[in-house]
C-alpha cells in the first residue's frame, strides 16, 4: 500500500546534478530516507536507501528515480470537503482533461510556453513573497514547459522545485537545465496529492494551475484539496503566489475553504497589449496557527 502511494503521488524524480557535486540543499521530498545527500548525483550510498525503501530506478536521458523516498503516507484526520458549492467547470479545451492531454500537448509541441505573466511582469511579486530572499525555497506548481524559473535561477533564486504531473514536460526541462542551471529540481507529481515535506517552503508560486482545477469535475473539492496541500508545504508565513486570469469573485472563495487559513491580498496585473484582459495575482500568507 505504500509504495503504491509513492508511484502515485510522484513516479519520478528527476536531478540535474553533475556526477560527484553536491549542493547544499536538502531533498524536499516526503520520504527522502537521505534528504543530505540526495542531490549528490543518487551516490551508491543513497541509491541502496532508494532501492530499501522499494523504489526503482528507470531508465531516462538524465538521472532519475522513482519519488517520493522514504516509509508512508502521513496519517491523520480525513480532509473535509468545503463549504463552496460545485458548479459547473469552466469552459477551456481539454484542460480538464488531466495527464493525458498535457502529455500530448508537450510531445507536439516542446518549445517553451509561457502561461500568463513571465518574470518580468512577475518579478515584483515574486520578491514579495519570497520577502525579497533569493536564497528562499520556492515551491513552481504546474510548472509546464514555463522559463519562469531558469529566470528566477538567473536572478539569484537557485532553491527552485518545480513539479507537474506530465512526465512529459518534467523530462524535457530537467534535460533542457541540466548543464546551465543544474541546481534546479523537477519532479513529476500530482499537486493535489504532493509527496513533499511538511512546512518545507516559503513560497509557492501558481500560474494557472488552479484555473485548470477549475475547468475540471468537481472542482470545488479539487482546489480545496490542492490548497490544503499548498497550506501543508508552506512554512508559517510563508506565501502562496497565485496568478490567474479569474477574477477576484470566481477566485476569492476558494481561498477561504475548509481548513484553509490565509491572509489574502489582490493583486491586478495591467495589460500588456491592446484588447487583452487584467490577470490577477493572489497573495495567500499562510497564518501561524494555520491546519497542516
Amino acid at each position: 500500500m505504500i509504495r503504491e502511494w509513492l508511484r502515485r503521488s510522484a513516479k519520478r524524480h528527476v536531478m540535474n546534478t553533475a556526477e560527484g557535486r553536491n549542493y547544499a540543499v536538502s531533498c524536499p521530498l516526503k520520504y527522502c530516507s537521505s534528504p543530505e545527500t540526495c542531490h549528490s548525483a543518487l551516490s551508491q550510498a543513497c541509491s541502496a536507501k532508494h532501492a530499501a525503501a522499494g523504489l526503482v530506478r528507470r531508465p531516462m536521458a538524465i538521472n532519475a528515480i522513482s519519488g517520493p523516498l522514504s516509509n508512508g503516507q502521513d496519517q491523520g484526520t480525513k480532509r473535509k470537503e468545503p463549504d463552496v458549492a460545485e458548479e459547473a467547470p469552466e469552459e477551456a479545451p481539454g484542460y480538464g482533461d488531466g495527464v493525458e492531454y498535457w502529455n500530448k500537448r508537450y510531445r507536439g509541441d516542446p518549445n517553451p510556453f509561457e502561461w500568463l505573466e513571465s518574470f518580468a511582469e512577475l518579478e515584483s511579486l515574486i520578491k514579495e513573497a519570497t520577502s525579497g530572499r533569493t536564497d528562499a525555497a520556492v515551491l513552481h506548481v504546474g510548472c509546464g514547459n514555463s522559463l519562469l524559473p531558469e529566470a528566477m535561477y538567473d536572478h539569484g533564486y537557485k532553491d527552485v522545485t518545480n513539479i507537474d504531473i506530465a512526465e512529459v514536460c518534467i523530462q524535457q526541462m530537467a534535460e533542457r537545465n541540466r548543464t546551465l542551471r543544474p541546481e534546479l529540481k523537477w519532479f513529476e507529481m500530482d499537486a493535489t496529492e504532493m509527496g513533499l515535506i511538511e512546512s518545507s517552503f516559503d513560497a509557492v508560486i501558481d500560474k494557472s494551475v488552479l484555473d485548470t482545477f477549475a475547468c475540471g469535475d468537481n472542482a470545488s473539492t479539487v482546489i480545496n484539496k490542492y490548497l490544503l496541500e499548498v497550506q501543508r508545504v508552506l512554512r508559517p508565513r510563508g506565501t502562496f503566489l497565485c496568478v490567474s486570469y479569474g477574477v477576484p469573485n470566481t477566485r476569492l472563495d476558494y481561498f477561504k475553504g475548509k481548513g484553509l487559513n490565509f491572509a489574502i491580498k489582490q493583486v491586478p496585473i495591467p495589460v500588456k497589449l491592446p484588447g487583452g484582459s487584467v490577470h490577477y495575482a493572489y497573495l495567500l500568507r499562510k497564518g501561524i496557527t494555520a491546519r497542516s
